[in-house]
C-alpha cells in the first residue's frame, strides 16, 4: 500500500470533506469532522493511497501547494515512508515538524541513527501530555 507524506506548515488543522453533506429535515447542514472528513494537522501528515486520492486533486489542495502551506513530501521508495529514504538532516527537520505521536512511535521502532533518534525522543517529550493525577478515590485532580 502506497503512503504519502505532507508537511502542512499552517498553525491551524484542516479538514477535506470527502463525504456529500448531510442535511437535517430541515435542510440545514450537519458537519461532524471527526466521522466526515481527512483531517491535515499543523506538521508531517501520513496519508493512505486512497486518502491522499481523496484530496489532492481539490482546489483547496491546490491552493495550499501554489501557496507554499502544504509540501508533499518526495520519497525514494512510495511504498515504505520511513525516515531512511531520507539524510540525517532532512529526517530531524521531518521530525521537528511532527505532531502525530503514533507516527513519531512508528518511527522510533524503525530508525536506527543516533542523531535522529534523539531527535524522535526529543519531539515525543515535547508532545506528551503530563500525566493525569488521581486522588486516593480514583478522582482527577484538576
Amino acid at each position: 500500500m502506497e503512503k504519502h507524506l505532507v508537511n502542512w506548515k499552517m498553525p491551524r488543522v484542516h479538514v477535506f470533506y470527502t463525504i456529500p453533506a448531510k442535511t437535517d429535515p430541515k435542510g440545514n447542514f450537519i458537519v461532524n469532522a471527526a466521522n466526515d472528513g481527512i483531517r491535515m494537522l499543523p506538521g508531517i501528515n501520513e496519508y493512505t493511497d486512497a486518502q491522499f486520492k481523496a484530496f489532492c486533486d481539490t482546489d483547496d489542495f491546490k491552493r495550499f501547494i501554489e501557496d507554499d502551506e502544504a509540501v508533499v513530501i518526495d520519497l525514494k521508495e512510495p511504498a515504505k515512508p520511513t525516515l531512511s529514504n531520507f539524510d540525517n538532516k532532512k529526517a530531524i527537520k521531518i521530525v521537528k515538524d511532527t505532531v502525530n505521536f503514533k507516527l513519531l512511535e512508528e518511527w522510533l521502532v524503525k530508525e536506527t541513527r543516533g542523531d535522529v533518534l534523539k531527535a524522535i525522543n526529543d519531539q515525543m517529550k515535547k508532545l506528551e501530555l503530563p500525566p493525569v493525577i488521581e486522588d486516593k478515590e480514583g478522582k482527577q485532580e484538576d
